[in-house]
């Protein structure tokens, strides 16, 4: 009687190595590609800078005039001296109105 031979790369392992690769390139290529332009916080910045300049948002439809830049916050409320991060923001206009029972309600509207 033979002894039964174990299969080293069976087809859930090779299914397996190749969703990791895929991913692992995935994520390489989202870290390297970057992108055209890096939101980063300016020097001297605090908590709640809103730095803007004139831009424009392209559509289907043509290019509109909006405002662009960048929105500095904690990023995390619960620590007082949290780290800053700078939020980019672009043509949209975020309003932050106050409701009923106490919560705020954020509606974005696109110009």
């Amino acid at each position: 009687m033979e002894a039964p031979r174990n299969r080293v790369f069976g087809p859930a392992r090779i299914v397996a190595v190749v969703l990791i690769s895929l991913t692992t390139l995935g994520l390489a290529y989202l870290h390297f590609s970057g992108g055209d332009d890096p939101v980063s916080v300016p020097s001297g910045a605090h908590a709640g800078q809103l730095t803007l300049h004139a831009c424009h948002y392209a559509t289907e439809a043509g290019s509109y005039p909006a405002d662009c830049g960048t929105l500095v916050v904690p990023e995390s409320r619960n620590k007082a001296h949290s780290r800053l991060i700078a939020l980019p923001n672009s043509s949209r206009v975020v309003l932050i109105t106050p409701s009923a029972s106490g919560l705020s309600r954020i509606t974005n509207y696109l110009l």
